[in-house]
């Protein structure tokens, strides 16, 4: 995207994301499922939705403070 393209779409208010953080999702989820895996027990979708919302609650934060 160019800086003409960034520029119009911030004053019609639309967030800009790096592709790395939105494409985050699978990978932190995938972390998730190692982290069970060499502690030898399963979280319910709960506790993965839980840390899911909190690490990509987190990243937005420290991405949108750049």
């Amino acid at each position: 995207m160019d800086l003409e393209v960034d520029e119009i779409l911030s004053k019609k208010g639309v967030t800009i994301l790096p592709d790395i953080y939105a494409n985050s999702r699978g990978v932190t989820v995938s972390y998730f499922e190692w982290l069970q895996n060499i502690q030898g027990f399963m979280w319910d979708e709960g506790k993965v939705n839980n840390e899911l919302q909190t690490y990509m609650t987190n990243g937005f934060k420290d991405v949108k403070e750049m």
